[in-house]
């Protein structure tokens, strides 16, 4: 300021002040001056080039996240020492998930407000924040239908609704979990998941290759979703199909893992997915008589064994038959009970010449026959694979 009380022109950094109109002031110590114009500090929930808004922003249902005030970043401009609630607006409502007051320079209290993503569909939500009825970024109501519009939603469209949203987006991605996780032909799956699309029917197939299943699978069924994004037992049950034991990618003759392929009808004509579930496949075998007597003859259904490979019928520590399974890994083999065997219990058991023991036959729990004098029909008696690690060639003994 000169000695005339003029002043000259001079600019400087707006420090972080909490939300408000401000009226620009100069002085010398002594003397001081008020600028007819105005400034009005907003609220804004800045980025950086590391670090966000929210520590978290891409992720599934039932992640953590923190929304929080830094320096350079954050959010800032909110009116002092206020309290506000925060929301995650989804499709189906919006979602209260936390809570503070603001501090006297209008932003988060340290460390932040850490909150659990809520089950919603896939793609871009809005967080957001109230004082009472009223929106502190936008004012009023905001949705974000035609927001979270994609089911894999990539960086690159996280990005492009900054500018309209600022740095309060979190990008959805889905979860999905087979009920049971571990089984074998014909075993009946339900999946759970969420952060899908809201009432929307997904085509389902089953294959060993994780991600793109490809455009080769077969449909298996098809699911559809809650108003939420969610798939439970309710949305429907699917049925493992008959498929072949791998011995590739980390895969054993024991368990081979599959994948349910969950996918949009889009998706699913160009081999591309939503999301997958694991499912841990193991060959199973059963018998079409399980009670029978000596000298006479029984079926040995087999399924989810290696492709087109001979596997022996051991029976009461004895070759007795084999079975020749398919490229699908399904066969099937006949074997006559020996004369003379005595009545009991006895285990029929698989094994592969080429890569197990007799010591150590595939399946863990083997079908049952049970032999008695004059034989009956009963039930069938069924058997799955274990997980074992690298067998080795031994002689017969069990």
């Amino acid at each position: 300021m000169t000695s005339t009380g003029t002043c000259t022109t001079s600019s400087t950094t707006v420090p972080d002040l909490a939300g408000g109109v401000y009226t620009p002031t100069a002085s010398d110590g002594t003397n001081t001056a008020t600028d007819a114009s105005t400034f009005t500090q907003a609220v804004r929930a800045d980025y950086t080039g590391t670090s966000d808004t929210l520590t978290d922003n891409t992720d599934v249902t039932g992640a953590t996240t923190i929304v929080r005030t830094g320096a350079a970043f954050g959010v800032h401009g909110l009116a002092a020492n206020t309290a506000y609630t925060i929301t995650f607006d989804a499709a189906a409502g919006s979602t209260q998930v936390g809570s503070f007051t603001s501090t006297s320079s209008g932003g988060i209290p340290a460390p932040g407000v850490q909150f659990t993503v809520p089950a919603d569909s896939s793609g871009v939500h809005i967080v957001t924040f109230w004082a009472g009825t009223t929106d502190a970024f936008f004012g009023v109501a905001t949705t974000d239908t035609g927001v979270a519009g994609s089911d894999a939603t990539t960086s690159s469209t996280l990005n492009a609704y900054t500018g309209q949203y600022m740095n309060l987006l979190f990008n959805m991605n889905p979860t999905l979990t087979a009920s049971p996780t571990v089984g074998g032909y014909g075993t009946v799956v339900s999946l759970a998941g969420s952060g899908l699309k809201a009432s929307t029917t997904y085509d389902v197939s089953f294959s060993s290759t994780s991600g793109s299943p490809g455009t080769s699978v077969a449909l298996l069924g098809t699911l559809t979703t809650s108003a939420s994004g969610v798939l439970s037992a309710s949305s429907g049950t699917l049925t493992v199909p008959a498929a072949p034991t791998l011995s590739s990618s980390g895969n054993t003759e024991n368990a081979t893992s599959f994948y349910f392929h969950v996918a949009s009808a889009s998706q699913f004509l160009g081999g591309t997915q939503t999301g997958q579930a694991l499912f841990i496949d193991h060959p199973t075998a059963t018998l079409a008589n399980a009670t029978l007597a000596p000298d006479a003859t029984v079926t040995v259904n087999a399924q989810g064994l290696l492709a087109s490979t001979v596997y022996n019928i051991i029976f009461n520590k004895q070759t007795v038959g084999a079975v020749v399974s398919n490229s699908q890994g399904t066969g099937s083999g006949s074997f006559t009970v020996p004369a003379g065997t005595t009545a009991g219990s006895y285990s029929v058991k698989l094994q592969n010449p080429s890569t197990y023991s007799t010591a150590k036959m595939a399946l863990t729990n083997p079908p049952t026959l049970t032999v008695s004098v004059g034989g009956a029909t009963g039930t069938l008696g069924t058997g799955t694979l274990t997980t074992s690690a690298n067998p080795t060639e031994a002689p017969v003994s069990g």
